[in-house]
């Protein structure tokens, strides 16, 4: 099997966090399937959260395990990358599209995996840096390619992977909780903060709900950092911002909720949840 590097970090409840544990115990890991496909085999070289190994993150039992067996192998690495400059064998890392930074380990190829949501953050000096530190870079959408494109992105390939459902974890087996048997549900997930547009799911779902009084919204905002709001949504939607209970860094959601027009009764905050947990609710 072929090495290859993965600079993900791992931080559980988190999009960057699913796609790095989807790459590193997932689609390329061949020493885990009787039928090797790609003849890769991934070593880990990313930061790994503390809650990573709590027990109810994913591969909690494995992920320590995975990083004795490799810890040799990452100074090795890391020896070769500061002897040669790079390392012969692909890399793949997560980018900052802020910066594009050298990483410290430079792979052969050397691919840079990026997301972004507003284009004005692409600069002229970051498309040099990503020219110069990386050999290709993955977008996670056509228009993430098309603004990188329009950029002046022109000196390394650029190609797109949309990312899928683990339809082996959100599948429909009948066990939906006793409280939403009855109602129809909306769900609603992802960081709260303005891009995320929290404050227009608040007001479809009070207009919604006056008319289908039996729905009910189920959210997940929670995330390990604290949220960026604004006092009053830029949209007008809302009013204020949640407040947070510093004994237990949680934000209280459904007082916000509540504030701005959504009954409590209407309401089920699922706090923060791994992917597994999410789905036994869904």
């Amino acid at each position: 099997l072929r090495e290859v590097l993965v600079n993900i970090s791992l931080i559980p409840g988190t999009g960057w966090g699913h796609l790095g544990y989807e790459v590193l115990f997932g689609v390329l890991d061949d020493s885990r399937s009787p039928e090797p496909a790609l003849g890769l085999h991934p070593i880990f070289i990313g930061e790994v959260h503390p809650s990573a190994y709590d027990k109810g993150s994913p591969r909690a039992a494995e992920l320590p395990v995975l990083l004795q067996a490799q810890a040799q192998r990452r100074v090795e690495l890391e020896t070769i990358a500061v002897g040669s400059g790079r390392v012969p064998y692909p890399a793949l890392h997560a980018v900052d599209h802020e910066f594009f930074d050298r990483p410290k380990v430079v792979g052969t190829p050397n691919v840079g995996i990026i997301f972004f949501d507003r284009a004005s953050s692409i600069s002229s000096a970051q498309i040099q840096a990503a020219e110069k530190h990386f050999d290709a870079i993955i977008v996670g959408s056509a228009w993430n390619a098309q603004v990188l494109k329009e950029k002046g992105l022109r000196g390394i390939p650029i190609h797109t992977v949309l990312q899928g459902v683990n339809a082996s974890l959100f599948a429909s087996r009948g066990g939906r909780p006793d409280a939403l048997r009855e109602r129809l549900v909306v769900f609603s997930g992802g960081k709260f903060e303005v891009r995320k547009a929290q404050d227009i799911v608040v007001a479809a779902f009070r207009a919604f709900h006056k008319n289908h009084p039996e729905s009910i919204l189920l959210f997940a905002w929670h995330n390990p950092w604290p949220i960026r709001w604004l006092a009053d949504s830029p949209t007008g939607n809302t009013k204020g911002q949640p407040l947070r209970n510093e004994t237990t860094g949680r934000y209280d959601f459904p007082a916000f909720l509540e504030n701005n027009g959504v009954p409590r009764e209407a309401l089920w905050d699922l706090g923060h949840l791994s992917q597994e947990a999410l789905a036994s609710v869904l």
